[in-house]
């Protein structure tokens, strides 16, 4: 089931950027324009989490935790994330309350997906020797490059490869995994460089999957459920 996500007041630019950090995790995000519209909406709904761009439409911290965990709230339960200017952090910390967390409103990708891990679970994913073909454009043509898969969930993938590419570029690529007649495919797109202990300190890509070809995504998302990590390894 997905996690649905209010995400209140945010601009363009933080909206992406909470996207991206949120990646990993099961989510739903739904955008509301104030902090009011928000209140009414967790009424009826329930959430679990809701991230708000600091100042908050006039309305304090403490005013807003005391409302949205009334007893008729329907999302009195759900965690709070305040995204503030640095010089706002020290005196909402003192008033946040439980399940309230304050970030800069400047915090990177980092920062906040480390954050919603401990309010959110993780997408299902799978660990093992699977390997990706992938077509890649180079400035000699459209070439086929195996690549091995260190994790794979249905939002994106992390992949061995020497093959240089940068932030940004895109590929399709064909996913055979043997518990299937036939191959997942879609299109991805680079969005980490990465060389970390997931990868036993090799060079290798975070890729976020951007669109799936048919039904492809509903197929990985059975394989997935069916071959799920204990939470430990998960993580």
């Amino acid at each position: 089931m997905l996690q649905r996500v209010v995400l209140v007041a945010v601009t363009d630019e933080l909206r992406d950027r909470l996207l991206e950090a949120l990646g990993p995790f099961s989510t739903e995000a739904v955008e509301v324009p104030s902090v009011q519209r928000g209140l009414e909406l967790t009424r009826e709904i329930p959430i679990h989490l809701m991230v708000i761009r600091y100042p908050m439409d006039g309305m304090s911290l403490k005013a807003f935790v005391t409302e949205f965990r009334e007893s008729g709230c329907a999302s009195r339960g759900a965690q709070v994330v305040v995204l503030a200017p640095g010089r706002s952090i020290g005196g909402l910390k003192r008033s946040a309350g439980e399940g309230v967390a304050i970030l800069r409103s400047d915090s990177g990708l980092e920062d906040l997906a480390d954050t919603f891990m401990s309010f959110l679970r993780r997408a299902p994913r799978f660990a093992g020797n699977l390997m990706v073909g992938a077509d890649l454009i180079t400035p000699t043509g459209q070439v086929r490059k195996m690549l091995q898969i260190a994790n794979i969930s249905e939002s994106g993938m992390l992949v061995r490869t020497k093959t240089r590419m940068a932030i940004g570029d895109t590929f399709s690529f064909e996913l055979q995994i043997p518990e299937l007649k036939s191959p997942i495919r879609g299109q991805a797109e680079v969005v980490r460089l990465s060389e970390d202990a997931d990868l036993g300190g090799k060079a290798g890509i975070g890729v976020k999957i951007v669109t799936f070809v048919g039904d492809s995504q509903e197929r990985l998302k059975k394989f997935l459920k069916m071959r799920r990590l204990p939470p430990a390894m998960a993580k």
